[in-house]
């Protein structure tokens, strides 16, 4: 039997056209049970599992064995072979070993990212293929700790996403229909392209668009929201160097964005540990400090519109959760 690769929704189990690429492929070593109940081929491998645990945990799997099959298919040491066309193999061996592993996920969460990544994304894209929910679940929660998608940014749990991770991550969100891994992503790559240039990115011509849009509508937030004490200042009650400050802070940013033009600052610290040519008072710079983490807040609320994938967080939550909820 085989799924549908188009939708990976409906699979039906078809007669093996040849029976002899069975018997060439290798069965694996670990997920081979010898009180399994089916057999998964996936391109050269075969994993003999146990039906009913599939069952319990995907959905697509459940409508399969629900349906009765020919009495003359294709069957291996006595085990109906479920033919798995368009998976990978790799895919299914980490996908089985969160299955059979109960701390599997808890060894994931530990790991960094460049340790986690390829296995975490094998479970993600086959938890939504064959909607095994709370396995998808986890896995975006795993990786939303290095993609933030909570309401509130916090700026101490990490810097921006590297190029690489953050092209992978729009390629696998995109796939997968994990919308809220996409903002972070998006917005790492507007940080880095005053330094290196997305244009040959590994992430589809629309999401260079995207990137190019975003970067543009951040610098406007930069202006208006993050950063408008640097183009007109007033100066806090409290404030004991009045115009000196105005001056000094005005000339610091002006430069600033002179200089680094493309750049939206989002991932500024908010410490703010510049230095300035002068020293500015206290009741400026908590000010500026201020000013700077509510606008960030702002513009952190409002990228998933910035990066045109949804009105706001709580859209694309409800978009992801399509593929989420049972």
């Amino acid at each position: 039997m085989s799924t549908d690769d188009a939708t990976g929704r409906t699979p039906k189990r078809q007669r093996t056209e040849d029976p002899r690429s069975a018997s060439a492929a290798t069965r694996h070593q670990e997920h081979w049970y010898r009180d399994g109940s089916i057999v998964l081929h996936v391109q050269d491998m075969l994993f003999r599992v146990h039906q009913t645990t599939l069952e319990k945990l995907s959905e697509v799997f459940k409508d399969l064995f629900s349906v009765p099959q020919p009495l003359d298919d294709e069957r291996i040491d006595g085990c109906p072979a479920v033919r798995l066309e368009g998976d990978h193999g790799v895919d299914w061996v980490h996908l089985l070993d969160a299955i059979y592993d109960p701390l599997h996920f808890d060894e994931l969460a530990s790991q960094r990212l460049e340790v986690h990544f390829v296995r975490l994304s094998s479970i993600l894209r086959l938890s939504t293929k064959y909607r095994i929910i709370s396995f998808r679940r986890k896995a975006i929660a795993i990786f939303s700790k290095n993609f933030q998608s909570g309401d509130t940014y916090i700026p101490d749990e990490q810097r921006e996403a590297s190029i690489d991770d953050a092209c992978a991550m729009i390629d696998l969100a995109r796939s997968t229909n994990a919308l809220t891994l996409l903002p972070f992503a998006f917005v790492s790559l507007t940080w880095y392209r005053r330094q290196e240039p997305i244009d040959d990115a590994p992430i589809s011509d629309h999401d260079k668009l995207v990137v190019f849009r975003g970067m543009l509508r951040l610098l406007f937030a930069r202006n208006d929201d993050m950063f408008p004490f640097a183009y007109s200042f007033d100066s806090p009650d409290g404030c004991s160097r009045s115009n000196s400050c105005v001056t000094v802070i005005g000339d610091f940013f002006t430069r600033r964005f002179r200089t680094s033009p493309h750049s939206s600052f989002f991932f500024a610290s908010d410490k703010f540990p510049y230095k300035f040519s002068e020293p500015i008072c206290e009741a400026c710079l908590n000010h500026i400090r201020a000013v700077f983490r509510d606008g960030r807040q702002k513009t952190w609320e409002r990228l998933p519109a910035i990066f045109d994938l949804g009105k706001d967080w709580d859209e694309i939550r409800r978009i992801e959760a399509y593929d989420s909820t049972p």
